[in-house]
């Protein structure tokens, strides 16, 4: 009788202590390369990044319709600063702005911004390394703030 209650015991701090275990997400900023088939003014193949905010849909495509604005390029500012919108028209295709992020040490967003790029639309920052011991804030999804250093890592607790 006394080993039944002590498995029992036993089980019971199993459960709780799964319960009460930490649970977390990292936001992973990957390198890749963005393929442009059209217009042949930027055609070719171009190294990018990708920010996953959830479960990545590896060798997928994405159609839709790539803009490069002629101001603002490297999105230092807000583009409604310059009354640009890039919201699709219901029933079209997806718009993909474009932006050169530039070299990272030599970037002129960064006495703009702290060289973070952040949407106040979207309530989004994307974090990078500076290289010069600046802090971003960590981003905002669904309701989970994440945290972090703001430059090397940003991780959310759910």
């Amino acid at each position: 009788m006394e080993l039944r209650t002590f498995h029992h015991h036993l089980l019971q701090v199993f459960m709780l202590l799964s319960l009460i275990s930490n649970c977390y997400a990292r936001f992973v900023v990957e390198k890749n390369s963005l393929t442009v088939t059209s217009p042949e003014k930027i055609k070719g193949t171009h190294d990018s990044a990708i920010g996953n905010f959830g479960i990545p849909q590896y060798g997928g495509s994405m159609a839709g319709v790539v803009v490069y604005p002629e101001e603002n390029q490297k999105a230092c500012k807000s583009f409604d600063d310059f009354w640009i919108s890039f919201k699709s028209k219901p029933g079209s295709l997806p718009t993909f702005v474009l932006v050169d992020r530039g070299d990272v040490e030599t970037n002129e967003c960064l006495e703009n911004n702290g060289g973070c790029w952040q949407d106040k639309t979207a309530n989004l920052t994307a974090c990078r390394d500076t290289f010069r011991g600046r802090v971003c804030e960590c981003l905002l999804v669904d309701g989970v703030q994440f945290k972090g250093d703001g430059y090397s890592h940003c991780e959310g607790f759910i």
